[in-house]
């Protein structure tokens, strides 16, 4: 399971980067039962950075839950987006889990004061290492080829609008198949904004349509690779507050 574990005192918090799966059962399981048991059984689920979950991934955080009370501990998610709220609510689980609206919430509620929360936002704001940045980009926007050919025209031209429909001409895709990483790629950061309006005029030249195809050819070689990832890196840092 992709997540960020650091641990204060007798608090565990727990920032998962995805959606959890089935897969994860066994070995977040597994990780909690440990903690509990080395006396770091408060554990805080901060899952402000999921905007939508799946039954499953609630399937995931349900046994969580009963792992930690199994083994003395409690849980808390933290950060609770609406979106989340309303899947627990129609699977009538707002009252299982304990929900605090913010972090500091849920560290008042283990008995952690101040610091921990002063700790926790400085290592939140610590600036990535390239390499872990570009692991959170594979991880959380390249999951197909069309992403890839996207990701590279916004990283080689800088383009923060575009027309799904011109896009759709220019780079021969339906506009149906752009619709998903479009969106990603604005959660990612990558991308302001796209639309079908006047103000979403952007169309790539033939010129540019030919790099954006060229590069699913070159997508294998870890130079090319490498390259990419720098120019990706190089504008997130730009637009980081």
């Amino acid at each position: 399971m992709d997540v960020q574990i650091s641990h204060h005192d007798d608090i565990t918090i727990l920032r998962p980067l995805r959606e959890p799966r089935a897969e994860d059962i066994g070995s977040l399981a597994k990780r909690l039962k440990n903690f509990c048991q080395r006396g770091q059984g408060k554990i805080i689920f901060a899952i402000e950075g999921l905007d939508h979950i799946t039954s499953t991934g609630i399937g995931v955080l349900v046994k969580a839950s009963d792992t930690v009370k199994e083994n003395g501990g409690r849980l808390v998610l933290a950060g609770v987006q609406p979106a989340v709220e309303r899947i627990l609510g129609l699977m009538d689980l707002l009252e299982f889990f304990e929900i605090h609206e913010s972090f500091a919430h849920a560290v008042a509620a283990l008995g952690g004061g101040t610091d921990v929360v002063a700790q926790h936002q400085a290592g939140e704001t610590q600036q990535q290492s390239p390499r872990e940045l570009a692991e959170r980009l594979i991880r959380h926007v390249v999951t197909s080829r069309l992403h890839v050919r996207l990701i590279q025209l916004l990283a080689t031209k800088h383009i923060d609008v575009v027309s799904v429909k011109t896009l759709a001409k220019a780079t021969g895709e339906s506009e149906a198949a752009l619709y998903k990483p479009l969106h990603d790629l604005v959660k990612a950061g990558l991308l302001k904004s796209f639309g079908q309006g006047t103000a979403y005029n952007y169309a790539p030249s033939p010129e540019q349509t030919a790099e954006i195809n060229a590069f699913l050819r070159l997508w294998a070689n870890s130079r090319r690779h490498g390259e990419l990832l720098k120019a990706i890196l190089k504008r997130e840092r730009r637009s980081a507050p």
